[in-house]
């Protein structure tokens, strides 16, 4: 209970409540006038938990808060194995954990029934052994409720990849990569910064996953920096080359996972002609500095000036699109500054395990995609914007109507490989947490291995026999 009748009551408020941003606009009728930063922070929705307000007054027995009280729940004695929700991701904390103890884990593939109780899709299933349970009493600090199986469950299961290697590109000066290092940091993943020396090898013998954080372009793959203008200390941050761009997609067509977030999906997109494309204009970033080639309220350099204008003036509908690109401010059709807007997922997918079927996702001029055909690369929708009713939950939105129906993540087969896309900030400034788990998922599910339901007895049974 967080009273509003108190000295910082207004910024418990402020902190809790949507925000309805008024709609500014740099003259009468013209484009809007940019916020100094987001719009939408409503904190419980980046958090994901949820909080209703009470508008009268009522009487009740309180008592002030003044410390953290222990979380500890308790742990239900297991023969078998411990069965822990995918809902928290503290989970991800016990998986960090466990497989830096070279502990087996496995994810429930499909909904299951264990002693009268029922189980998500994506629960975690750990075989009992002395480390595992070492391990799992040492995380029920963080309230990570574990319940417990005495004979094997009839479900099959994704068994993850011991001690799954992630490797984070972030590339030079790019914000996102940095605060993405600091969370993998504070779950303990198995990572490392992703090196242009690392293509001189074989990636498959250090990486099973890739990140490509947002802001990690094309260019900022293939060119980097310039080895004639800096040091050898940021020879991480160099280019890899055409040959680098060739050898990272026969990775992922070899089995690698990559994840991509942001406008780092339109360097997968590139990549591997993955069959989505943009379903919404092209903004820069809260009206300022573009976000790399291509943007679309930039002018066309001089010799491609002639071309772009034979182009347009090629058929009815080039110069429509030309006229809206180029001519008609792009903010006029679609602006989202930074707010918190409205997805419905799929939580029986492995990429949206622990997700709840609608939840806001946080936006910053960011994009939406549509499916194309696709005849060699398989496609699943694992969340998109509602087809009815509001999506804007937090925040700034104009051009609603062209989200409607419009994926957002987009899970792919590429060869033996795994690729997801994120057209969304899901991980914006280490803030989103309520949406933590679509990229932890992705990293983690990409390289498991699907185990049947009669193989998965056998093989816990075994190990929690030790």
């Amino acid at each position: 209970m967080i009273k509003t009748a108190q000295p910082y009551g207004a910024f418990a408020k402020t902190m809790l409540e949507p925000q309805k941003y008024p709609d500014l606009r740099l003259y009468p009728g013209g484009p809007p006038k940019p916020p100094y930063d987001v719009t939408g922070h409503t904190l419980w929705m980046l958090m994901g938990v949820q909080v209703d307000e009470i508008e009268k007054p009522f009487e009740a027995d309180l008592a002030d808060v003044t410390k953290q009280d222990s979380m500890l729940v308790g742990m239900a004695p297991a023969r078998w194995a411990y069965l822990v929700g995918p809902e928290s991701n503290a989970g991800f904390l016990l998986v960090a954990k466990l497989q830096a103890a070279h502990v087996p884990v496995y994810r429930a593939a499909a909904a299951f029934e264990s002693a009268g109780r029922s189980f998500a899709p994506g629960t975690w299933i750990v075989p009992t052994s002395v480390d595992a349970t070492r391990i799992v009493k040492d995380v029920l600090g963080t309230g990570l409720h574990v319940d417990g199986a005495d004979r094997p469950i009839v479900v099959d299961a994704y068994r993850l990849k011991p001690d799954t290697r992630i490797g984070l590109w972030r590339g030079a000066n790019n914000m996102p990569g940095g605060w993405l290092k600091w969370t993998f940091e504070q779950y303990g993943f198995n990572h490392r910064q992703v090196s242009a020396a690392d293509f001189g090898g074989d990636l498959s013998s250090l990486y099973d996953t890739i990140v490509l954080p947002d802001g990690m372009t094309r260019d900022a793959v293939v060119r980097g920096l310039d080895p004639q203008r800096n040091d050898k200390e940021w020879a991480w941050a160099y280019g890899v080359g055409e040959g680098g761009w060739k050898k990272l997609g026969d990775w992922v067509r070899g089995g690698g996972t990559l994840v991509a977030i942001g406008s780092g999906v339109e360097t997968a997109r590139d990549l591997f002609d993955l069959p989505i494309e943009k379903a919404l204009p092209e903004t820069s970033r809260r009206g300022g500095r573009g976000r790399g080639a291509g943007a679309a309220t930039g002018a066309a350099p001089q010799p491609d000036a002639n071309r772009v204008l034979r182009q347009a003036f090629s058929s009815p509908a080039e110069l429509d699109a030309a006229l809206r690109e180029r001519v008609i401010d792009p903010t006029t059709l679609f602006y989202c500054p930074g707010s918190l807007l409205q997805n419905e997922f799929n939580p029986a997918h492995p990429v949206a395990f622990g997700m709840p079927p609608a939840w806001p996702v946080f936006f910053e001029s960011d994009q939406a995609y549509r499916l194309k055909p696709g005849f060699t690369i398989q496609s699943e929708v694992v969340a998109r914007y509602p087809k009815e009713g509001k999506i804007l939950r937090s925040g700034w939105l104009l051009g609603e109507d062209l989200l409607r129906d419009q994926a957002n993540v987009v899970a792919f087969r590429v060869g033996k490989g795994y690729v997801v896309t994120m057209g969304s900030q899901i991980d914006f400034r280490a803030q989103a947490r309520a949406t933590y788990k679509l990229l932890f998922n992705a990293m983690f599910h990409g390289p498991s291995t699907l185990v049947p339901a009669a193989e998965l007895a056998r093989v816990t049974t075994a190990t929690g026999s030790r």
